[in-house]
């Protein structure tokens, strides 16, 4: 479950499990071939939750999924703002509860990683939107991880 695309859980309570187990993710530190100039070094184990964000077409109310998930991720697709800059909009969401220093890792398949911070803090009524930017040549086939914390750690 932890590699799909997708998490879908019946509470909140299975979801953040899920993610807790999942922590110890590997995840290398910036690359040269993918830099922004928010890029920050990363250490996946400072986090208390990770979950793979879907990369898709724009989304709608809950990032885009049914509205009995508990937790969403989601990301537009890559946009292209000036030569070799690409933004990726993303969204987050797991209603009445709130996660601070998210962060997005993005993975391109030349094994080129950038971590990103976000947002400092969710809204817990709702969806919380961000952007994070990208300097590379292609942002086609990238892939992304969402990493937070229950409480703030900055």
């Amino acid at each position: 479950m932890c590699q799909s695309g997708r998490l879908k859980a019946v509470g909140l309570t299975v979801a953040l499990l899920v993610g807790a187990a999942c922590a110890g993710h590997p995840v290398a530190s910036d690359s040269q071939s993918a830099r922004s100039p928010e890029a920050t070094r990363f250490s996946p184990g400072s986090f208390d939750l990770w979950v793979p964000g879907e990369i898709g077409p724009d989304a709608s109310p809950n990032c885009g999924f049914p509205p009995d998930w508990k937790f969403a991720v989601r990301f537009g697709l890559p946009v292209q703002v000036s030569a070799g800059m690409w933004r990726f909009d993303g969204c987050i969401s797991s209603p009445g509860n709130v996660f601070h220093d998210v962060t997005v890792v993005l993975a391109f398949p030349d094994g080129a990683q950038v971590a990103l911070p976000a947002i400092s803090q969710t809204k817990a009524d709702g969806e919380s939107h961000f952007s994070v930017s990208v300097l590379r040549a292609n942002a086609e086939g990238a892939r992304a991880t969402v990493y937070c914390n229950y409480t703030s750690k900055t």
